[in-house]
């Protein structure tokens, strides 16, 4: 096709765009609003996942490590329940998606030999936010454990390099706080310029039939050449 005879045709569907607002509409707000849905809608990000404690043991220990879940960004301490039974219900009416249960023995066990167990019970209806928040409450007890296990060996004479000997800090140049949408947004524009641009022109071929004007077109004695 010829270049005059392009830039013909662009101009036609320029003009026939400008005149119809409802195209106009569609093709300047569609774009920013899909944008909008898929960029900043659907996010992987979870913050302020709401937490219950049960604390059996009530000590300097214990509040240290719900401390570290509290000023967690991905967490917030929705209940401290004084029972498994105030935690089931919690789970059950939805006021919390995780639960952090500390053991009785929990500090009498970190002295003896600088290890612990806490439970953690999953709310596991959303098995995709279950995964999620159960991954960043492993990153929290893992931090704890590791000033917990230097502050043992610390104690007891051991070596430190006996204990982790080597730890790998990975830092982000670009996007530091890890926000999906960040990575989401620059796909998405490229998905929704092959949407737009396939909408508009299912859109002109149909205005075309409706109004008429495709038989128009055919019938005029221009070639593909």
């Amino acid at each position: 096709m010829r270049i005059r005879r392009l830039r013909a045709i662009a101009v036609k569907e320029i003009i026939q765009i400008w005149r119809d607002p409802r195209s106009l509409m569609i093709a300047l707000l569609m774009p920013f609003t899909q944008m909008f849905l898929l960029g900043y809608g659907v996010t992987l990000d979870l913050k302020h996942i709401p937490v219950c404690t049960f604390d059996r043991e009530a000590s300097q220990n214990s509040e240290a490590l719900l401390k570290r879940f509290q000023a967690s960004q991905y967490f917030r301490i929705a209940l401290n329940a004084r029972g498994y039974g105030a935690i089931t219900s919690a789970l059950d009416r939805g006021e919390c998606t995780i639960a952090i249960v500390i053991p009785p023995d929990f500090s009498e066990r970190l002295n003896d030999n600088g290890s612990s167990a806490v439970q953690a019970i999953l709310d596991g209806t959303d098995e995709n936010t279950a995964t999620i928040a159960s991954g960043y409450a492993l990153a929290v007890v893992s931090g704890f454990s590791s000033d917990v296990q230097t502050d043992f060996a610390a104690r007891n004479g051991q070596a430190l390099a006996g204990i982790e000997p080597m730890t790998v800090q990975s830092r982000v140049w670009f996007n530091e706080d890890l926000e999906s949408r960040n990575f989401i947004i620059p796909g998405v524009v490229a998905v929704i310029m092959a949407l737009v641009g396939a909408q508009l022109t299912s859109l002109t071929v149909a205005r075309e039939w409706e109004r008429g004007t495709m038989e128009l077109l055919i019938s005029t004695p221009a070639t593909a050449g």
